[in-house]
């Protein structure tokens, strides 16, 4: 009961952080949801393939005609169709840690929101491996299954799924090393911290996640249920655990909480974008096939693509000479301020040496006149 009471004290005195992090949480995982969903559907579509679209998955099976059939039974387009949204996920996962280890922002919902990307996409890579081989789904298995690596044989697709189950073991043990880009773990409240930054928002957000897959149509597919419940337990028993040991030998104190406002565009934004989710795809989207919908979607993918990406690198550009022209303001004014300082030290030295001189050269005044 006493544990009950502490841990209700504790959601309340920090229910702001909470309410912050669930909701970055909740928005790291759709977006690399629907960036998996996205980068799935438009190769698809490029070859011919029709597609339903559902807020939970993809379906490909009911619109499978003798035309589009072909298609899967080539190599090149299984692996092309699946393969590219693997690359997507693990692109934006390194690019994160990158951003999260590399760039010094201020900001902490930035740094938040990183974290929470790295966490959404190594978990989203291997549950979705997992999950897709378990299952036979329409997901990344197919790549190692076309390829030759888990399929026909069942004991290498069992030593695989035993594999990728290993490495988001150790992919969430080694999580744990980049809480302290986020948490300064030697403020003396880190277990606090911890709890209220990613254990409880992850819980909530879990919960959240499974009920807006509801329903899960056309059929019931295991993959998200068990893609939210496993970043909540990793981070449990993993991240948590192993961040909390490390720095166990900080002494923890009673700390009042930070006075950090909830994020209410955000949260607005987000129950909105979900609302509209929900409406637009619960009951299915039929993309369908045609020779200038093909020729359009190639085009726009295109144009898109490289505006994107030389908007992002002029943004990088930007952010880079910022930061230095403002690393050498602040070293110029470092360098003034040791200069003037070496002026002032040398300045008294000078006015000690000269009263010390004075005080001689009269010694040695009245000592020539005194009489012989």
């Amino acid at each position: 009961m006493e544990k009950l009471n502490r841990i209700r004290i504790n959601l309340m005195q920090n229910r702001n952080p909470i309410i912050n992090n669930t909701v970055l949480f909740v928005l790291s995982y759709l977006s690399v949801f629907y960036l998996l969903q996205i980068t799935t559907i438009v190769p698809a579509f490029t070859r011919g393939v029709s597609i339903i679209i559902y807020t939970s998955c993809l379906d490909f099976e009911t619109k499978t005609s003798s035309v589009s059939a072909d298609i899967w039974k080539s190599v090149d387009n299984v692996i092309s169709i699946f393969g590219t949204s693997i690359i997507f996920i693990t692109i934006l996962l390194l690019v994160s840690i990158l951003l999260l280890k590399k760039w010094e922002t201020e900001k902490i919902q930035v740094k938040r929101l990183l974290l929470w990307i790295v966490i959404c996409a190594f978990s989203r890579l291997c549950v979705q491996f997992i999950c897709g081989h378990v299952f036979n789904l329409w997901s990344f298995n197919l790549v190692t299954d076309f390829l030759g690596i888990t399929f026909p044989s069942i004991i290498l697709k069992f030593l695989f799924v035993l594999f990728v189950f290993l490495f988001l073991v150790l992919g969430f043990y080694g999580m744990s090393f980049l809480v302290k880009y986020v948490i300064n773990p030697y403020t003396g409240n880190f277990k606090e911290q911890l709890k209220s930054n990613y254990i409880y928002p992850s819980i909530l957000g879990s919960v959240i996640l499974i009920l807006f897959f509801v329903p899960y149509n056309p059929r019931f597919v295991f993959t998200e249920p068990l893609n939210a419940l496993s970043v909540a337990l990793c981070l449990y028993f993993l991240v948590y655990k192993t961040a909390k040991n490390r720095y166990n030998f900080v002494e923890e104190q009673q700390m009042e909480p930070e006075n950090e406002k909830i994020n209410i565009i955000l949260l607005v934004l987000i129950s909105i974008l979900m609302c509209a989710i929900k409406i637009f795809f619960d009951k299915g989207i039929l993309l369908e096939v045609s020779t200038y919908r093909d020729y359009f979607v190639e085009n726009v993918i295109l144009s898109v693509t490289i505006a994107a990406l030389s908007i992002f690198a002029i943004i990088l550009f930007v952010i880079y000479k910022k930061r230095k022209k403002r690393k050498a303001l602040e070293q110029e004014e470092e360098r003034k301020s040791i200069y003037d300082s070496v002026i002032d030290y040398d300045n008294d030295s000078s006015a000690i040496s000269r009263i010390d001189m004075d005080k001689y050269k009269r010694n040695w005044d009245e000592k020539d006149n005194l009489p012989d």
